[in-house]
């Protein structure tokens, strides 16, 4: 049976932001975070307020071998804000490949299907389209799987082909990918790690102040981490990262302090690996809990402030995600008494192709 072709489209810098409009739509949230949020960082990072400056802030953020490719019909607003069933059924996807290049430890990716709305985990109702909740599973249907492997055979090899010629691995690390789509990439490559994750995400308002005022114990105090914080959250991390990226972390990042000591108690920040931490000597204060209410104030505020950010997220609302390894269930139903809601069941899953 001869399969339709998939069309496939390198999306330059100009149209970057109206790609972000798509994906920020919510037909497609909360299944397109992990995609979103990783286009939006470079814009409040570098404080970008022309449309046609994203690209370069996000070269800058994560290196110049990074290409954002769609596959499919992208629709349009007009077309989502008809919400005709057939533009959202549609199945098309986005994927975003770069080279960590520090370590030269090899390609990194994310991508996301659309199809992808229509699984709702099993202990979540929030859903565009939950009718179509099955517990929490579902099985790719033929349309998407065809488009993931027109990913793989017109996007992740060939990339991997460009940067082998530089002498970087052949696999790509994929972060926060849905997990089922998985069995698929195996398929296509050799699987090599699995971290199974669940995320959780919460509504906040983007107008306004503070939902909740952050008021610290006696003998504490709120403020960023500091360059002279940055090897304690690299000791105190699981996956060691270098400096320069932790140091690129700080500015959205929260820290409660000892006020007399100055000494780290809890803190966060976001992107990537740099998880919530409460030293142990600080632990059951409360700490963690406002250090996740004041960082959600801070993307918060930093969204509102700037024009394009603010200017997509056209309902006034944008979702605080929050993720750890599935077996930890303890943790999610600690991010759950504040708000957060269960949405994916996704995993940080790394494939050598062949």
């Amino acid at each position: 049976m001869t399969r339709t072709p998939i069309p496939t489209r390198l999306i330059p810098d100009y149209e970057l932001y109206e790609l972000c409009q798509v994906l920020a739509n919510e037909q497609y949230q909360p299944t397109a975070i992990h995609v979103l949020y990783f286009l939006l960082q470079p814009i409040i990072q570098h404080s970008v307020q022309r449309a046609e400056d994203i690209g370069p802030a996000l070269r800058r953020a994560h290196g110049d071998s990074i290409q954002v490719m769609t596959f499919g019909e992208v629709p349009t607003l007009a077309q989502l804000d008809s919400e005709k069933k057939e533009v959202v059924e549609k199945v098309w996807g986005v994927a975003m490949l770069w080279t960590y290049e520090p370590e030269n430890s090899g390609s990194r990716g994310r991508f996301w299907i659309s199809s992808e709305t229509r699984i709702v985990p099993a202990s979540s109702s929030s859903s565009t389209h939950a009718s179509e909740k099955d517990d929490g599973h579902w099985q790719p249907d033929n349309q998407s799987i065809h488009l993931l492997q027109t990913m793989c055979d017109t996007f992740f090899r060939p990339f991997l082909a460009k940067q082998q010629r530089n002498g970087s691995p052949s696999s790509i690390f994929f972060h926060g990918t849905n997990q089922c789509w998985t069995p698929t990439l195996a398929t296509s490559g050799r699987k090599t790690y699995d971290g199974l994750c669940t995320k959780a995400a919460r509504v906040v308002s983007l107008v306004g102040g503070s939902a909740e005022e952050v008021v610290c114990p006696k003998g504490f105090r709120i403020r960023p981490l500091q360059e002279k914080d940055i090897q304690i959250v690299i000791d105190s991390n699981k996956i060691k990262f270098p400096p320069e990226y932790v140091r690129s972390r700080q500015y959205l990042s929260v820290a409660i302090v000892n006020s007399e000591t100055d000494e780290l108690a809890s803190w966060a920040m976001t992107h990537a690996d740099c998880a919530l931490h409460t030293a142990s000597s600080y632990r059951r204060l409360g700490l963690g809990s406002l250090v996740v209410s004041e960082l959600a104030d801070v993307v918060r505020t930093h969204l509102a402030a700037n024009a394009l950010t603010s200017g997509l997220l056209r309902n006034g609302t944008f979702r605080m995600h929050a993720e750890c390894e599935a077996y930890n269930s303890v943790t999610m139903q600690w991010f759950c008494g504040l708000g957060y809601e269960k949405v994916v069941d996704n995993t940080w899953v790394m494939i050598e192709f062949q």
